[in-house]
């Protein structure tokens, strides 16, 4: 068994200082806004999702009007792209998603369980990332079976596909919350011992390579055949740590790269313009690491982590999936005296930043069909109001 955050197979200018000092952090716009101006050496997909990220809460995007019946303020929002790895708009559904899972989480301890596989499987993920996804997940999801027929409980599973480690190397992996009770075949709720973390590695090995060599292309199955068939001999491992009271910092910290983000751009990456350099901030059980990057591999490794396009890479299984809902909510009331987490509807309330009453839509638009406020902004000032432009009901902030 191996820790899950081992980097050493990865090669990379890492350093426990940075070279450069006083770097200005970015904003979002800025890193989208550089990665543009700069001749980069990227796959189809990665420029798409690029320029996709650049017109995200633009103009280009359409978006609505929102008034304030109590104040008569009224905002421009434009809409997001919802482009994995944006790093605009993935934050709100970071904190929804995270808020969601925290509601569904049973109030007991859950393991964090963390799967890696040999390095040498790394190339084959960037061949076929939606295969190699999907191959992980049921190889993690049979060793699970495996430990679940063994104690003879069935337990609540989230499973997380993470494709990046250290300095934005590429380490595909799978993060597992995993609780500490199950449920029999007689319906009692039962705690059990420590998971078999040995049998479980050796279950992620016997299938996962069958597995992908039988879904590949038979091009890439050919391709890679020496590292197939050496991976047997390498180091897989399962990574455990045990939170005793209950699921939420696993949550807190996974939540920080769902929607396709792995790193934190305004608070973890600096830009040096003369150097062209990116220094990336790591911080990890307390400690912080630094890796530098040219423009070129930076916004290459960045792009390259974000899923493609049908992929998911988030899954529950056990007690936390749809199949025993029924169940997780009897074990909720009976155990626990909870209450059934309540579903959102609609839309998300946007709060005045003027009075704090709640405001409504007015009207949407589109790039093709714009208001009258929008069009008379444009005359006046030569281009369009920036996201989150407010005015009060009638002036339009024209004069």
């Amino acid at each position: 068994m191996g820790s899950a955050d081992a980097d050493q197979e990865f090669p990379i200018n890492s350093n426990h200082q940075s070279h450069f000092c006083c770097v200005p952090s970015m904003s979002p716009e800025h890193f989208l806004e550089t990665g543009s101006h700069k001749f980069l050496i990227l796959e189809k997909d990665q420029y798409y999702a690029l320029e996709n990220m650049k017109a995200c809460r633009t103009i280009d995007k359409g978006g609505r009007i929102l008034h304030c019946r109590d104040c008569g303020t009224e905002v421009i929002l434009y809409n997001p792209c919802n482009q994995r790895g944006c790093p605009k708009c993935s934050k709100k559904n970071q904190i929804i998603w995270a808020e969601k899972l925290k509601g569904k989480l049973l109030p007991i301890g859950h393991y964090h369980l963390i799967f890696s596989v040999p390095p040498e499987l790394t190339d084959i993920w960037k061949a076929d990332k939606s295969v190699f996804i999907n191959s992980f997940f049921h190889s993690v999801q049979q060793a699970f079976k495996k430990h679940q027929q063994k104690i003879g409980l069935t337990l609540g599973i989230i499973m997380v596909f993470q494709s990046h480690g250290h300095g934005l190397c590429f380490k595909p992996h799978i993060h597992c919350i995993v609780t500490n009770h199950g449920i029999d075949q007689n319906n009692r709720w039962l705690s059990y011992p420590t998971p078999s973390y040995n049998d479980m590695e050796n279950t992620l090995k016997e299938t996962m390579i069958p597995h992908l060599k039988k879904k590949l292309h038979p091009y890439l199955r050919n391709h890679f055949k020496k590292e197939l068939d050496s991976c047997n001999e390498k180091k897989w491992s399962v990574y455990p740590a045990y939170h005793k009271f209950n699921g939420e910092s696993i949550v807190n910290y996974l939540s920080k790269s769902v929607s396709g983000m792995v790193i934190d751009i305004e608070n973890d990456l600096d830009f040096s313009p003369e150097e062209e350099i990116f220094t990336i901030r790591d911080r990890h059980m307390g400690k912080e690491r630094t890796t530098t990057l040219d423009v070129n591999t930076l916004y290459q490794r960045y792009l390259s982590h974000i899923p493609p396009k049908g992929a998911v890479t988030i899954r529950n299984y056990g007690l936390y999936s749809n199949r025993y809902r029924d169940v997780l909510e009897r074990i909720r009331i009976d155990e626990y005296r909870l209450e059934s987490p309540k579903e959102e509807e609609g839309d998300y309330e946007e709060e005045c930043s003027a009075c704090h009453g709640m405001m409504e839509t007015k009207e949407v638009f589109t790039i093709n069909e714009l208001p009258l406020v929008i069009r008379l902004f444009m005359k006046k000032n030569n281009g369009p109001p920036k996201h989150g432009f407010s005015f009060p009901t009638q002036k339009l902030v024209l004069s």
